[in-house]
């Protein structure tokens, strides 16, 4: 619950980012998601926490591991959709995650070092793979897509 606080707290407030920032959010949000990896709900919750409170913020949150959470949120999300007996429901709910993950990547790097960062967490190749796996969800794949896209800009940069 408390990050969905923080996830709800974030949009549209600039000085509501920041003190979530300073205050250590950022850690909190990386470290839950690290340590429980298979639920769903609060993968989801983590991810639209960076999606929404990462705008302006973006080198605390990468510092604090967003980028190898967001990725492996990614992983899961294919992973469960990926599953033999795979409801609709189920499906909807882990496009939904890739989506929102995808969605925190765009805002997230804005960076050489934060794209050098999803290159050495294989975040590109686990988002191709989302990609592939959500074949049936366009706007999964224009997020997906959208996500690599600024990875990729980013990392060719200064070449």
């Amino acid at each position: 619950m408390g990050i969905e606080a923080l996830a709800n707290m974030a949009p549209g407030n600039a000085d509501a980012r920041a003190k979530i920032a300073a205050h250590g959010g950022p850690s909190l949000v990386c470290a839950a998601m690290g340590r429980f990896r298979e639920d769903e709900k609060l993968q989801a919750k983590g991810c639209w926490a960076m999606a929404n409170g990462s705008q302006d913020q973006e080198d605390v949150w990468v510092s604090h591991g967003a980028v190898a959470a967001l990725t492996n949120a990614v992983a899961h999300a294919s992973a469960c959709a990926s599953r033999e007996e795979v409801t609709q429901e189920q499906y909807d709910s882990a496009a939904s995650r890739f989506m929102i993950a995808s969605r925190a990547f765009k805002n997230l790097v804005k960076t050489k070092a934060a794209a050098e960062r999803a290159s050495e967490c294989g975040t590109v190749t686990v988002l191709r793979d989302g990609i592939d796996v959500f074949k049936k969800d366009p706007m999964a794949q224009w997020r997906g897509e959208e996500a690599i896209g600024s990875i990729e800009r980013m990392m060719a940069a200064d070449e």
